[in-house]
C-alpha cells in the first residue's frame, strides 16, 4: 500500500531529493529502493534549518558521522533530539534512542517530523523520476 510523505516545507523536500541525487549508492539503480539505513535519517536531517552546514560535517562518501555533528555544533534541544533519532535510524549506535518524554517535549514542527520519520523508517522508500514514494513493508 502506497503512503504519502509529508515534508516540513518545499526546502525540506528539495534538500532530501538533492541528497538522494548527490550520493549515488543510497538508491539501488535497478529497483529504485532507498537504502533503509539512510532514508529516514536523511529525511530528518534534511529538515533542519542548519542542514547545509550539518551536511558537510555528517555526510561522507558512504557513511554518516553523527559524532561530528555532536562535537562541531552547539545543537538546540530540538536539533539534538532529531540528530539522535537520525543516528538511531541509521543504526550508528552512538547514542541511545531518545525517550518518549524527550520526543513529546519537542516543538510541534520537530514532533511532526519525528512521527513521520518513524513511519518512513518502517516503509520501503523508493526514488524514481525525481520523486520519493513509500510503501508499507510487511513485518512478521
Amino acid at each position: 500500500m502506497e503512503i504519502n510523505i509529508t515534508y516540513k516545507n518545499p526546502e525540506h523536500e528539495a534538500a532530501f531529493l538533492s541528497e538522494l541525487q548527490r550520493i549515488p549508492h543510497i538508491v539501488n539503480p535497478e529497483s529504485g529502493r532507498i537504502n533503509p539505513y539512510w532514508g529516514a535519517s536523511l529525511y530528518l536531517l534534511s529538515a533542519l534549518t542548519r542542514w547545509p552546514e550539518l551536511r558537510i560535517a555528517v555526510i561522507g562518501e558512504d557513511y554518516m558521522a553523527f559524532t561530528a555533528a555532536k562535537e562541531a555544533f552547539n545543537l538546540s534541544q530540538n536539533e539534538r533530539i532529531v540528530v539522535e533519532l537520525a543516528a538511531a535510524f541509521y543504526n550508528a549506535g552512538l547514542w541511545e534512542m531518545p525517550g518518549f518524554e524527550m520526543v513529546s517535549g519537542t516543538c510541534d514542527t520537530a514532533f511532526k517530523l519525528i512521527i513521520e520519520a518513524f513511519r518512513l523508517r518502517r516503509a520501503k522508500l523508493f526514488y524514481k523520476d525525481g520523486e520519493v514514494s513509500a510503501e508499507w513493508e510487511e513485518r512478521k
